[in-house]
């Protein structure tokens, strides 16, 4: 800390013009000293004001006159204060304690013959002077009322003389009121103050205060404004002098709402959402402290509002939705409505139009706010209209225009089609007898259909219609039609275009015809499925039916569009088996030179069978002919099945053979010659004649047709008994018969 003071105490001490030697006069010889004779004390020098340094000064003065004989000296701690003389002494000791600014100057007297005398001289020397960086300012008062008397604390002087002090922040000072600091206006107020720890007070200072005021104006005015129908209102210079006194304009101010800054002239919005006033601050200020305020209000009463009772119509509303189809137009209901809300409120005004309102239906569903106002009220009411906007169902392709069934329906198929993949959670398919009662949807009519998977009709064509409804709203519909073809499917009868009769070989078990078998009559809506013995023959679903197998044939008919529409089989036709004999072997035996002239005819065959040597009858039903002549015979087996033309059998060339038993070759006419009967009609026939030794003696042929006893020699052969044999040869088959004769003399 740098001080400046001690200079001026040096120059009063100068000016004093004490005079000091500091060393003892020689005593008188006379004089005698009693013990201890140096009579000096310590000293306090602890007041700052100049004067006590004069006195200081004077006190060491009056060390020299209480001790004449002694010599006195000064210390600083351990170093001797010295002077070329007085003055200079004085002036050193007074520059040591200048730069001590405070502590101990040791004084020692001494005396010949006496102890020294120490003693102290304590000193704290010098006023307080206060070290600025920049002289302090004028100090302002808070910000006060228009005429409040504020009183200065010392706090607040020492704060703000701290602000200009070197190191002022680390210093703690103390405060010497010079009278009390009341203060009402501007002006000085004087004071000492010091360093605490120092002893010294400053000289008196002198500071400027500043009291900070408020305008004084009339903050709580009776004013009665009303803001517009938009809630705002307008501050105006006029309103302000009107409003806060004709001098209030002449101050700053500024206008504020909920805290934020305002443009004079410009409308505010006020918030009435609470209470029916709201309030606008003017802050008026002076210029030289804006920060100090005077807080005005203006209270604004909201304008007269619009109020009606809403509830109830808006129960109304609530439950009068406008449901309407996406292709439908809602402006009805909508026109109803607002027909029901003017007649609730006579004299409003509905700020939108009906067609507003439609436009306003943009989604599937949601709600329209209508705004009601009313003339010379400010305001609005709000009404919600809600809204159902419903898809309207598709109706797609049917692929199934017309069913066919034999008396009982299932109307579904045609339905599925006509739904496609629509929701069915959001619509929902119905069947109705006629376009009326499918218009009408009511489910409770005698044209609904309740069971469409099982419809019946007595009808031979009718038509029904489909209604597919959006289940959210009945009038949001679509319907189709198709038609029904109720076919009565008579029972079958089986009848033939000719036989019945299937003529089979029996050796190779072909049929050898077929028989064609007839249901009905061509229909191509029909399906005739047929059966043999009770089983479907897989592919037979023709009116008409070809039969190569012999059984109990049925049919039954089906319609083409309903398979399970299928008519009670026809009565069994039984398709029999026949066919031409076949012979068994040469398809005959003959007892070889039977006197009856028996032949039996062997064959086999399906077939019933008449036989017959002659094609033109007369027929017989046995095999066995008897009483036939010499001769070869073709016999005829004819199919007489009934019904049946399965065609004529001949076995061919059955020999009846008679021979002569005896011959007597003695020319007399009789019985000269043996022979075969008939032998002429046997082709390929040969006959040997052989003794009773097997030796061949004659070969007969048709040509040469009897023996006349005469061997290959010529020689007569002799009376006997003689053997032959006649071989055939029939369709590559060779036949042998054999006996004998007597040849007599």
């Amino acid at each position: 800390m740098v001080k400046y003071y001690l200079v001026v105490f040096f120059t009063a001490f100068i000016a004093t013009g004490y005079a000091f030697n500091p060393t003892m006069a020689a005593k008188p010889a006379a004089y005698t000293q009693p013990v201890n004779e140096i009579q000096i004390e310590d000293a306090y020098l602890n007041d700052c004001m100049s004067i006590n340094i004069n006195q200081m000064i004077g006190f060491i003065d009056m060390m020299r006159i209480n001790a004449p004989y002694a010599t006195l000296a000064f210390y600083n701690g351990d170093t001797l204060i010295t002077g070329a003389n007085y003055f200079q002494l004085i002036g050193n000791m007074i520059t040591i304690m200048q730069g001590l600014e405070s502590g101990t100057i040791t004084v020692v007297a001494s005396e010949p013959g006496y102890p020294d005398k120490t003693v102290s001289l304590f000193f704290n020397l010098g006023q307080y002077i206060p070290n600025f960086v920049t002289p302090p300012t004028p100090l302002y008062t808070p910000c006060l009322e228009p005429n409040q008397v504020y009183n200065l604390s010392q706090q607040e002087i020492k704060s703000h003389l701290q602000q200009f002090l070197v190191n002022g922040s680390n210093l703690t000072l103390e405060i010497n009121m010079i009278g009390g600091f009341s203060i009402l206006n501007s002006g000085p107020i004087s004071f000492q103050f010091r360093v605490q720890g120092e002893s010294c007070w400053s000289h008196n200072f002198s500071m400027h205060v500043i009291t900070v005021r408020k305008p004084d104006v009339d903050v709580l005015p009776d004013n009665n404004y009303t803001s517009n129908c938009e809630n705002t209102f307008t501050v105006t210079e006029e309103i302000v002098q009107q409003s806060f006194g004709a001098t209030s304009i002449y101050f700053g101010y500024e206008i504020k709402y909920n805290g934020v800054l305002q443009n004079l002239g410009q409308p505010v919005t006020l918030d009435f959402s609470v209470n029916d006033t709201d309030e606008i601050v003017v802050e008026f200020y002076y210029l030289s402290s804006p920060d100090c305020r005077a807080t005005g209000i203006l209270s604004i009463q909201q304008a007269a509002q619009i109020n009606l009772d809403t509830q109830p119509v808006q129960d109304y509303l609530d439950n009068h939705t406008v449901s309407f189809c996406d292709a439908e137009d809602p402006t009805p209901q909508v026109q109803t409505i607002i027909n029901y809300i003017a007649l609730q409120y006579p004299g409003v005004t509905i700020a939108q139009s009906v067609d507003d309102i439609v436009a306003a239906f943009t989604n599937n569903n949601g709600q329209v706010a209508i705004n009601l106002t009313m003339q010379g009220l400010c305001g609005t009411v709000t009404l919600l209209i809600s809204y159902a906007v419903y898809a309207a169902p598709v109706i797609f392709p049917i692929n199934t225009p017309i069913l066919y069934s034999c008396g009982t329906f299932d109307l579904t198929l045609p339905g599925e089609e006509a739904f496609g993949n629509q929701d069915t959670n959001v619509y929902a398919v119905t069947y109705y007898t006629t376009e009326t009662a499918a218009t009408a949807g009511n489910t409770n009519s005698e044209f609904y259909i309740a069971a469409p998977n099982a419809y019946t009709t007595t009808l031979s064509s009718q038509q029904i219609w489909i209604r597919i409804e959006n289940t959210g709203h009945t009038n949001c519909y679509a319907t189709a039609v198709f038609s029904l073809q109720n076919e009565q499917l008579l029972q079958p009868q089986i009848t033939v275009a000719g036989t019945n009769v299937l003529c089979v070989d029996y050796n190779t078990g072909q049929a050898l015809n077929t028989v064609d078998l007839v249901a009905g009559t061509q229909n191509n809506n029909i399906i005739y499925n047929w059966y043999k013995d009770g089983i479907l023959i897989p592919g037979a679903t023709w009116h008409t039916y070809t039969a190569n197998e012999p059984g109990s044939y049925t049919a039954a008919a089906t319609l083409q569009q309903a398979p399970d529409c299928i008519s009670q089989p026809s009565a069994a036709y039984e398709v029999i088996t026949s066919g031409p004999a076949v012979p068994i072997g040469n398809g005959f035996t003959a007892t070889p030179f039977d006197e009856n002239g028996t032949v039996e005819v062997l064959v086999n065959g399906y077939g019933q069978y008449a036989y017959s040597v002659s094609p033109q009858g007369p027929w017989q039903d046995t095999t066995v002919f008897s009483g036939l002549t010499a001769g070869v015979y073709n016999v005829y087996v004819k199919d007489v099945t009934p019904g049946s033309g399965c065609g004529l059998t001949v076995i061919e060339n059955i020999p009846v053979i008679f021979y002569r038993k005896f011959f007597t070759p003695n020319n007399d006419g009789v019985n000269d010659f043996w022979y075969i009967d008939d032998f002429d009609a046997f082709a390929n026939c040969t006959v040997y004649i052989f003794d009773r030794y097997g030796k061949l003696l004659k070969e007969l042929y048709p040509k040469s047709s009897n023996w006349d006893k005469k061997a290959w020699d010529g020689n007569n052969m002799p009376a006997g008994d003689y053997w032959f044999s006649i071989i055939f040869i029939y369709n590559g088959s060779q036949f042998e018969y054999k006996s004998h004769f007597s040849l007599i003399r």
